[in-house]
């Protein structure tokens, strides 16, 4: 067994997400399922954060982990304009080093679990479409298990007056028919 094998992890969407200086998650507005569109197009601002558990025998270790961000409906990446112009699947990955957990010199049980944390903002919100559902999907070393997601769900603006329509059921009888 490996890495990927016997790690536990969560994803959580915050409106805001800190770590303090022991390592501790802050969220703000945690746990949406929805986010709306700001005038400028984008979505709310969005945290992400990822803690994945590992047993402390992997102290010491590296994987690589990788978020992207996914359009349910289709499955396919979130392709959003990077630096160069082009469009880019969102895709956030970086190589992580397993640490067993507690201060120097502090004795931790073996079968207490290692940390590792990502934490990722978009502090002007996200490109994406309205009436939509996107999934945040984590992989670690190239695998991904079924209950390493978070998913949300874009609204969009209400709908606007309706001129000239009709009002009321159409299939009444007039008062002339009588």
């Amino acid at each position: 067994m490996g890495i990927f094998e016997e790690a536990h992890a969560f994803l959580l969407l915050a409106d805001y997400i800190g770590v303090d200086a022991s390592g501790k998650l802050n969220a703000l507005g945690a746990g949406f399922a929805m986010s709306g569109i700001q005038p400028n197009g984008l979505t709310a601002p969005m945290y992400l954060a990822v803690v994945i558990e590992i047993p402390s025998k992997y102290a010491g270790q590296e994987f690589s982990a990788c978020l992207e961000l996914r359009d349910e409906e289709t499955g396919s990446a979130v392709q959003i304009t990077g630096p160069s112009g082009q469009l880019e699947a969102l895709r956030i990955q970086q190589v992580a080093k397993v640490e067993r957990l507690g201060p120097p010199g502090v004795y931790v049980p073996e079968r207490m679990f290692s940390r590792v944390q990502l934490n990722v903002g978009f502090q002007t919100g996200l490109p994406l479409a309205p009436g939509r559902f996107y999934q945040w999907r984590l992989e670690i070393d190239g695998q991904h298990q079924k209950n390493w997601y978070v998913s949300f769900y874009v609204i969009g603006p209400p709908p606007g007056p309706v001129f000239g329509g009709q009002s009321g059921p159409t299939d009444l009888p007039s008062l002339s028919d009588n």
